[in-house]
């Protein structure tokens, strides 16, 4: 018993990251459900009265055995009693094997995630095998339509219908989720702590190690086109590997018709996996309307592009397109990361910390542009405050280092070119003169705003064509004759709804916004980011007050170029005198690093000893558990995975 509390009294990170993760996973109350996929009902509606009952053929498509439930688009009657009645009978071997009957005085609502079906459960969980004949009889007692429901049709004329399937109970849940929990907490804390007490371990290093094991699992776990305009990024970078650097007017480029087998809501690995062995018809295209991802540049693609077209060499396969395109953004955004780490000369482990938040590893693992934008920018900010700290002369390797980052951060998102302003830390010393130093830092604020003024010419042309980008002119004019009502505005919705971009941008939605993670996660994850946060601030003998005042004027500039190019493009004019539509938390994330980094650095480079001598924090590894659950949380309750 002794050891036992000596054990724990040594490894205590270890003892209560279990027990809380162990605690996290025992409050699953839901069994595992997987859904067919959707396909959209048509605007028909067939009644069940006695004399016209209905018969459905289905076909199980998943390897299952235990049939959840049966999701139908109702109609009610319009004289609602208990004096009629409504069966669904399953017919297995022209046997009934289960059975859903209710009274014709139920009013159904919608419970489905998508708006427009309802779900009804079986008497019991009816077993089944897959690719077998089954049948649906649904009768009804009532006499007239009056009475009756209706059930809606699918395009064939067919009573529209998905069914649900239970993979895992919640106790046998419990039991994998605990084991590969177990596994995975105890296999990073072995490897660090072995590590550890021989040297100490790199900031960048540790980042390194995490995401070569987050990042298969966010890539996996979060099924293909799950993150927000998936589909659009993985068309606008396949376009551009096969030379439509800039989409034709109107944002309606040609892709092979099959390019995207389903709806972007149809996936789950189990419909993808079935579906795995498919082929791109190349000879019948269609055209599809891409215009909001026209808008960027196709420098912003340059890691998804490498990786589709040499994966377009092997094979016609959407789904080993999306992953070596994925692969290629994890694995170009991860080294741009690595070596932002490695230069920054403070907030070291706070950049660590920022670039592993749920959301952040969800968009590297992605087709997203937002994952080039934040590594570049955050490379931009550590090239910038490393040599202020060095406080050397700059060679031909670093000024072509400088001036890359500055053509690749202005040819990335429009809105985050006021980042620019960061080169003003480069102090004199830098260079060989101050005519030069002119010279130089003149020519990259040049380069940023011809390539950023550029752009927005070239997308302006796009811009008639997005969600609200019609009244872009009459907006404009609004935010030029009335600037302190969209002051006003910008200021209100930044006060009604910046918690949520602030939780939006840590992760509490993840996929496609609507995978709802539990708030008690986000919390410790602020709880944690505080404390690495201040831990770092402690670092610093001396306040770098440029640094902190350029930081905050470039993070003020950003954030009014996001709301504003959000407000032009996608707020819609009725609208637009009181609100500001489409802002998300995730496009505030490269701004997360910009602030807060820049307020650990110190005037002096005493603090660079300090932070290279410090050993690694256990906020690091914290949000790594705090990670694995984020990732039990995504496979249990997304709207794809689990009842709908």
């Amino acid at each position: 018993m002794f050891k036992i509390l000596h054990f724990i009294s040594k490894n205590k990170l270890l003892f209560f990251s279990l027990l809380f993760a162990l605690s996290f996973i025992y409050i699953i109350h839901d069994d595992y459900i997987a859904a067919d996929a959707y396909i959209i009902p048509s605007d028909s509606y067939t009644y069940i009265t006695n004399d016209n009952p209905v018969e459905i053929s289905i076909q199980p498509t998943m390897p299952i055995k235990k049939l959840n439930s049966i999701l139908f688009s109702i109609a009610n009657p319009t004289t609602l009693t208990s004096d009629y009645e409504t069966t669904i009978d399953l017919y297995g071997d022209n046997n009934i094997i289960s059975s859903i009957s209710f009274s014709n005085d139920t009013c159904y609502e919608i419970t489905d995630s998508l708006g427009n079906a309802t779900e009804l459960f079986f008497d019991t969980i009816a077993p089944i095998c897959s690719y077998s004949d089954y049948k649906f009889k649904i009768s009804s007692s009532a006499p007239t339509v009056e009475n009756a429901y209706g059930f809606r049709l699918n395009n064939e004329g067919t009573i529209w219908n998905r069914l649900t399937y239970v993979l895992l109970t919640k106790d046998q849940q419990k039991l994998v989720y605990t084991l590969i929990f177990i596994v995975l907490i105890s296999f990073i804390y072995v490897i660090l702590y072995i590590l550890n007490r021989n040297f100490t371990i790199p900031p960048e290093k540790i980042f390194l190690f995490l995401s070569l094991v987050l990042c298969p699992f966010y890539l996996f776990i979060v099924p293909v086109f799950q993150t927000p305009d998936e589909v659009n990024h993985f068309v606008r970078a396949y376009t551009i590997a096969h030379g439509y650097f800039l989409s034709p007017s109107g944002g309606n480029v040609p892709i092979p018709q099959n390019l995207v087998p389903y709806e972007w809501y149809t996936y789950t690995p189990f419909i993808l996996f079935q579906n795995f062995h498919m082929t791109i018809d190349s000879f019948n295209a269609i055209l599809h309307n891409n215009v909001n991802m026209a808008l960027y540049s196709p420098v912003s693609y340059i890691f998804q592009v490498i990786g589709i077209r040499i994966a377009d060499i092997f094979s016609d396969n959407t789904y080993i397109l999306v992953l070596a395109g994925s692969l290629a953004n994890i694995t170009g955004c991860t080294v741009l990361i690595y070596y932002a780490i490695k230069w920054i000369p403070s907030g070291k482990e706070l950049l660590t910390f920022i670039s592993l938040l749920p959301m952040a590893l969800q968009l590297r693992c992605s087709l997203s542009v937002d994952a080039i934008t934040y590594a570049i920018l955050v490379l931009f900010l550590a090239f910038c405050l490393c040599k202020r700290c060095q406080n050397s002369l700059l060679n031909k390797k670093d000024i072509i280092i400088l001036f890359t980052l500055v053509f690749i951060l202005s040819s990335c998102k429009v809105v985050y070119f006021v980042a620019i302003l960061f080169i003003f830390l480069l102090p004199s010393p830098c260079f060989q003169s101050t005519k030069k130093e002119v010279l130089l830092k003149a020519f990259g604020c040049f380069e940023a705003l011809l390539l950023s003024v550029g752009w927005f010419f070239i997308a302006n042309s796009y811009l008639g064509s997005t969600r609200a980008g019609g009244d872009a002119y009459e907006k404009i004019h609004f935010i030029l004759t009335n600037p302190g009502r969209y002051l006003y505005i910008l200021l209100k919705t930044l006060w009604l709804d910046g918690h949520d971009f602030i939780y939006e941008l840590i992760g509490y939605k993840l996929g496609s916004l609507n995978i709802v993670i539990n708030s008690l996660l986000i919390f410790c994850i602020i709880i944690l980011f505080f404390r690495i946060y201040y831990t770092e601030k402690q670092n610093r003998f001396y306040h770098d007050y440029v640094t902190e005042v350029i930081s905050i004027i470039s993070c003020t500039g950003m954030i009014l170029l996001i709301a504003t190019s959000l407000y032009i493009q996608w707020t819609d004019l009725s609208a637009s005198t009181y609100s500001i539509q489409g802002l998300q938390g995730r496009y505030f994330l490269p701004l997360a690093p910009l602030l807060f980094c820049c307020f650990c650095v110190s005037a002096k480079t005493d603090s660079v000893t300090v932070k290279s001598n410090k050993k690694p924090s256990v906020s690091l590894f914290g949000l790594y558990v705090l990670n694995l659950l984020v990732l039990i949380e995504i496979f249990i309750f997304s709207s794809y995975y689990n009842r709908l």
